[in-house]
């Protein structure tokens, strides 16, 4: 063979290997970009949901809890998770409520048990 052919044929595979890597690269950083989008408009969507109930509770002047931000970001990243999925049905959306309910009641457990602790102390 031709030494300006394997030099041709070297630099098409080159060429080829070169702009499928840049490819990839690209795919992957857009899968990350991506990913913290939907986790930045999450937390925004549960920040805002914490803050309509809690405006709720002061305007019925109602007391009650308002379950943890973790809760509310939790239910949202999966909502989001699904939506982008295409899989969100009405089984889902009860399995992530269930879910953020024991979430809830772990973190309110924990809550309890840190106050508990500090008014032993205190006392």
């Amino acid at each position: 063979m031709d030494q300006s052919m394997v030099a041709l044929i070297s630099g098409g595979i080159g060429a080829v290997i070169g702009s499928a890597s840049s490819i990839a690269v690209i795919l992957i950083q857009a899968h990350y970009q991506n990913k913290r989008d939907r986790t930045k408009l999450a937390i925004e969507l549960a920040l805002a949901e914490m803050k309509l109930q809690l405006d709720t509770l002061k305007e019925t002047k109602r007391s009650g809890k308002l379950d943890p931000p973790s809760s509310f970001i939790h239910f949202y990243l999966e909502l989001m998770k699904h939506v982008d999925e295409g899989d969100l049905t009405p089984e889902i959306i009860k399995a992530i409520m269930v879910k953020n309910q024991e979430i809830s009641k772990v973190i309110n457990e924990i809550n309890s048990q840190i106050e508990k602790d500090r008014h032993g102390r205190e006392n």
